[in-house]
């Protein structure tokens, strides 16, 4: 890619993440390193995607103008419904990324470095951008997010539905157990066994 039009960076309303990346990059099919995550914007929430469609406006005509953008434009704000994914039902979902570790602080203003904290389903806010491009050798033309700082906002249930270690291991534990290290405490008891695991920018 070249040439790419950012726009000036915003502060998005509180949003659910989904599949992040934030202290530790991953590696994209095509090689590329880099942080992401994806925000869930509710469908309803007409305020916060009138500020995400604002910008994605400004970086189509910062490159191609008001009324002449490209047929085939990639646009980074996608229908949550057409995702059999948890959370995105009802919802329009972005995808931002940076090459950059962005900033991640909690609401003291505390960088945060716990792997706990980062987890789909928690609530952030964004510091994001969009950028327009051109690929030059496919000749595809698109906008992306770009991804400068989170501020997480609060703890959730995570998608996927992770337990506690007391409700995982409910069916096996209980006030009657043994008290006892000595494996042999537990001779004669049940085996409970351990398994091993097996278009919404139309108008532009």
């Amino acid at each position: 890619m070249a040439n790419e039009y950012r726009t000036k960076a915003i502060v998005t309303e509180p949003y659910r993440m989904a599949f992040p990346a934030l202290l530790a990059p991953v590696e994209k099919d095509n090689g590329k390193i880099q942080y992401e995550m994806i925000l869930l914007i509710p469908k309803t929430d007409t305020e916060g995607l009138g500020k995400i469609k604002g910008i994605i406006r400004d970086a189509i005509k910062a490159r191609w103008g008001d009324n002449n953008p490209p047929k085939g434009l990639v646009i980074p704000l996608n229908d949550g419904d057409e995702k059999d994914w948890e959370g995105f039902a009802g919802h329009y979902y972005i995808r931002c990324a940076s090459t950059f570790q962005p900033g991640f602080i909690d609401r003291q203003k505390r960088p945060i470095r716990d792997p706990n904290l980062v987890y789909g389903g928690a609530w952030v806010r964004a510091h994001i951008d969009a950028y327009s491009w051109v690929h030059q050798a496919s000749g595809k033309k698109g906008v992306s997010i770009g991804l400068n700082n989170v501020l997480f906002w609060k703890e959730d249930e995570s998608f996927g539905g992770t337990n506690s270690a007391d409700d995982a291991f409910a069916e096996y534990t209980s006030s009657d157990a043994p008290e006892s290290d000595d494996p042999a405490a537990y001779a004669g008891s049940d085996d409970a066994g351990v398994q091993e695991a097996n278009d919404p920018l139309a108008d532009f």
